[in-house]
């Protein structure tokens, strides 16, 4: 009596269990599924843009880096130092050589960003192939300085630190290659040379 009481109660367990084992699984995969995803359009977003730092896209992706790769140490602690240098204030008298100097390093923090990324999604690619790779065509980033100039431009001129140039534009009149008319304005002489008394 016991033993058929016991099957009868594993027949249920696996009646019922089997199906919502199976879904429980199911959802799991699913879910890892949905978070591999994830992490893969921002590291995708991030891999695009790694040439235009200005873009919305790249910005955005970075603001989703400490979200979808929670959890992820070497990821997390890249994306702090590619932030915190990003964050860093610029002085106004910097030089060309320091600015210089900045931007070779957020480049390297940004390479070391998408290297722990890509290690964690399980692609091989080598820093320096991130570090080189990426194409941005010279004229985007002409249109991009020539705003930046025309902004600074601008604000210097609402601000009153500036004045706008204005250059006289009269070109003298070109010379005729005729001699001039003659002028008809003087009184003619009499002819004989009368003085005009009477005699």
């Amino acid at each position: 009596m016991i033993d058929q009481i016991t099957l009868g109660i594993a027949i249920i367990i696996a009646t019922f269990g089997g199906p919502i084992a199976a879904v429980l699984v199911t959802r799991w995969i699913d879910g890892i599924g949905l978070k591999r995803e994830r992490r893969m359009q921002v590291f995708r977003d991030l891999m695009r843009t790694r040439r235009l730092r200005l873009s919305p896209d790249h910005v955005g992706a970075l603001n989703l880096v400490e979200i979808e790769f929670h959890g992820e140490a070497e990821t997390i602690g890249a994306w702090k130092e590619y932030l915190g240098s990003l964050n860093k204030i610029v002085p106004e008298n910097i030089t060309n050589e320091e600015l210089d100097t900045l931007f070779r390093e957020q480049d390297r923090l940004l390479t070391k960003l998408l290297h722990a990324m890509s290690c964690s999604l399980k692609f091989k690619i080598e820093q320096l192939d991130i570090f080189d790779g990426g194409y941005t065509p010279k004229g985007w980033n002409d249109i991009e300085n020539q705003q930046q100039a025309m902004r600074l431009l601008l604000i210097d001129l609402l601000k009153g630190n500036r004045a706008i140039p204005i250059a006289s534009m009269m070109h003298p009149t070109p010379s005729s290659p005729y001699p001039p008319p003659p002028d008809t304005s003087a009184r003619p002489h009499s002819p004989g040379g009368s003085s005009g008394r009477s005699a």
